[in-house]
Formats: structure tokens, C-alpha cells, sequence
């Protein structure tokens, strides 16, 4: 691999979840990319309505998946049994959760990034729908951006993952909160990998020791999802999301999710991150952190991406039209500050040109997929499902809380645009 296609490409990853400092009492240097709130939101009690059920989603297939450090444990999948990842089922069921958001430290073969604990949260709700959402968390490709105390990426799943401290759709007291009662499962970042890797690197130092990194974003959210598996087995939705580096976690799990739940409404919204490159990029190769081998290799069009580079746009119209049934969509502002600064980096391009590059972009993936929608506010804002601004953002006289509400419910929508955006006029919600 060339040395400068390596370091280029995994300073676009450090980038993707760094922004301007939030105005929060964390350390502003800390690689966070969404604001925490000073109070913990409100839970208010609920009164469930519809249980999911407990017991195992019916499936095809039946794999025994043997986990470091535990025993054989049998694991139902809905998809030809191409899972990469192992991963063991420890944790609460669903009946034992006290109302809120609780922590679950999963084993089996999940570690972050200098080889600690891995935890998720989980939270029950009141109807029969489930929210997995994915968080950011930045990236490091050498033994001096991964060491210890670095602030290009969140190494750990510190008491700031937890959702309660989150506004936008983490505010479960909002009236206009669409998922303000769904069962959840929110699924931090401590890899640097953009929920996409599956390996452990070692990066050599200056004193000629190895720093070994736990690239295992991809098992760490398998072993989220996994538990979700588990316990909720027929929603009568899911959505599927996240923002920043987690826009793309939610594009490269979301197969998983679908061909676990095959007769369940499921759809996707990436955050913040649609990540143009400028170029071709190698995932497997150039990034170091072994992704091609998380790709589900039941989708045709993935397999063929494998032998060179792609654009990320590749990935998504190779999963939208495998999956025709079903919606994908993508929120990003015309100008986000952090995709421009990665941008910049990843193809020493002018910032002036990312927004034409971005509307490239998202066109390739309309033209070539019916099933995609996009919203695209003007602005710099990076990453809106876990701010404020999550209710007040509107554009073409469509909000936004409206839009993802719709697409939430299955309803027709169409992709909405800013009238000073490049390539296109201001579209709204389909009748």
C-alpha cells in the first residue's frame, strides 16, 4: 500500500467525528462529535403497550458461533451464515430493565481501542418499534494519532456515551420526538473505525515497540445488535441511524438488521457523514482496519466493490438496489465543517467545492436507486439527530422532525433541498 494514500485516507477518518468544541463542562479537546447537555433528560415512566416478545426471531438458519474465553453458544441468523464476528450473549433480557438507559458491558471478543471494556446502552419503551443508533468517535491510523491521550478519536466508552446527557432525539420527554417511546439501542464508538473494522493492529513507535490498537468497531456493534436479536423479536419497525462516523456504521450494519428481521419495516437515515472522498478510496486496504471482511458477501454488488477502490456511493446504491423494498437516507448540510475539513484533507481540494462534489454524490445515488431520499439544509451545522436544532430545522416548508417522523412510519417522502444548493431546486413531502 502506498504510504501517502494511507496516511491521506486515515486523516479523513480522524476528522470525521472532531468539530468545534461543544458547549458542554468535557474537555474541549476531547474527539466527540455530538453535545452533551449539562442535566440529564427527562425519562418519564411509561406504561408498555406492546412487549416485544423475548424468544428468538424465527430463522433460516441456526450458527454455532464460538466466542473467546466463553463456551459455544448457538446464534440465530436470518441471512446465510456470514457473520464474520463472534460474539456472546451476556447482558440483561428485557424484562429485568428499570426504566431508562442502561449499561451493558458485553466480553466475548469486544474490546476497545487499547484493549478495555466495550458497553452499549439500552432502553425499553412503550411501543412495539426499535431505534439502534450509532454513535461517532473519530479515527487513528499510527501509534502516535492511537496512543494514549490522544484527541483525534474517543478511545473508550467513558460515563460522556451516556445517552441521557444527548438532546435531539435522545430528549425522551420532547413532545415532537418521534422515537421519544421506541425500545433503543445506542451503540458508542471506541475504535476509530467508523464502526467498520474487525482486526487488531500493531503500529510501530519512535522507541521500536509496537502499540497494539483493537480496530473492533464492527464486533462491537454486532454484539449491540446482537442483543437486540435476542430480546426484541418482532417490532412492528425499525430504525436504523446514527451520525458521523456512526452514518456510516448505520450503512455498513443496516443488512445485518434487515435479514435479521426479514418481515419487519426497516429504515435507514445516515447523519452527517456521506463521506466523498474526492477519489476512490480502498476500504480493505488503505484504511488498515480489515473492513472488506465485514461486507455481506450475499450482496452481489458488494463482492465486485472488494477488487478495487469505490466511492462510497458505490456502497450505498449496491445496498439500496439489493434491498429495493426497503428506504435509505442521508442528512448532511451543504457546507458541514467537518465533512469540508476532511474533504480537504483526503483530496487537497478546495473547500469551495465540496458542496457541488456532495450534491454529485447524493444525485449518483438517486439516479441509480428510486428507494433513497435526502434532506439537505444549506449551513455547516455536523450532525443533527442529537442536537437541539434537530427541531428547528426546516427547509422548503418541510421540517425535519416531520420528514424523519414520515420516513420513521413508512410514509412516502421525497428528498428535500435548499434553494441556494448546488445542482438542484427545493423538493417537499410527497402527498
Amino acid at each position: 500500500m502506498k504510504k501517502y494514500s494511507l496516511v491521506i485516507f486515515t486523516l479523513l477518518l480522524l476528522i470525521v467525528a472532531c468539530q468545534s468544541p461543544p458547549a458542554t463542562s468535557e474537555p474541549a479537546s476531547q474527539a466527540t462529535e455530538i453535545p452533551a447537555t449539562d442535566t440529564a433528560v427527562s425519562t418519564q415512566p411509561t406504561t408498555p403497550t406492546s412487549i416485544p416478545s423475548t424468544e428468538p426471531v424465527p430463522t433460516t438458519e441456526t450458527n454455532e458461533l464460538e466466542t473467546a474465553g466463553s463456551p459455544s453458544i448457538s446464534r440465530s441468523v436470518t441471512a446465510p451464515p456470514h457473520d464474520p464476528v463472534f460474539v456472546n450473549n451476556s447482558g440483561p433480557i428485557l424484562a429485568d430493565l428499570s426504566e431508562g438507559w442502561t449499561r451493558v458491558e458485553p466480553g466475548g471478543d469486544t474490546r476497545c481501542a487499547h484493549n478495555t471494556n466495550y458497553a452499549y446502552y439500552v432502553k425499553p419503551g412503550s411501543v412495539n418499534k426499535l431505534l439502534l443508533y450509532f454513535e461517532g468517535g473519530g479515527g487513528c491510523w499510527d501509534a502516535a494519532s492511537c496512543g494514549p491521550g490522544s484527541t483525534f478519536y474517543d478511545p473508550d466508552v467513558g460515563p460522556d456515551e451516556d445517552p441521557t446527557r444527548r438532546a435531539g432525539i435522545f430528549e425522551l420527554d420532547h413532545a415532537n420526538n418521534p422515537f421519544r417511546d421506541y425500545y433503543a439501542v445506542y451503540i458508542p464508538a471506541c475504535n476509530g473505525d467508523v464502526h467498520w473494522g474487525n482486526t487488531v493492529q500493531d503500529y510501530p513507535t519512535d522507541t521500536g515497540d509496537d502499540l497494539t490498537i483493537y480496530h473492533r468497531g464492527f464486533v462491537n456493534a454486532a454484539a449491540a445488535l446482537d442483543w437486540a436479536y435476542r430480546n426484541i423479536n418482532n417490532p412492528e419497525s425499525i430504525f436504523v441511524t446514527g451520525c458521523s462516523a456512526g452514518s456510516v456504521g448505520s450503512r455498513v450494519h443496516v443488512p445485518y438488521v434487515i435479514e435479521q428481521y426479514p418481515t419487519v419495516h426497516v429504515t435507514q437515515l445516515g447523519d452527517s457523514l456521506a463521506f466523498v472522498f474526492g477519489r476512490p478510496v480502498n476500504i480493505g486496504t488503505e484504511t488498515g482496519y480489515e473492513s472488506y471482511n465485514t461486507f455481506p458477501d450475499w450482496i452481489p454488488a458488494l463482492e465486485a466493490l472488494k477488487a478495487s477502490p469505490l466511492l462510497m456511493a458505490d456502497y450505498d446504491i449496491a445496498i439500496a438496489n439489493y434491498y429495493s423494498d426497503y428506504t435509505f437516507a442521508q442528512y448532511n448540510t451543504e457546507g458541514d465543517n467537518v465533512q469540508v475539513r476532511f474533504y480537504q484533507a483526503a483530496a487537497s481540494g478546495d473547500a469551495a467545492n465540496f458542496a457541488a462534489d456532495l450534491a454529485t454524490h447524493l444525485t449518483n445515488i438517486h439516479q441509480a436507486s428510486a428507494n433513497f431520499r435526502s434532506y439537505t439544509p444549506s449551513g455547516d451545522l455536523h450532525c443533527i439527530l442529537p442536537r437541539p436544532q434537530f427541531y428547528s430545522t426546516e427547509v422548503a416548508g418541510v421540517k425535519l422532525t416531520d420528514w424523519v417522523q414520515a420516513l420513521a412510519d413508512g410514509e412516502p417522502v421525497s428528498s428535500v433541498k435548499c434553494e441556494t444548493c448546488q445542482n438542484g431546486t427545493e423538493v417537499t413531502l410527497a402527498e
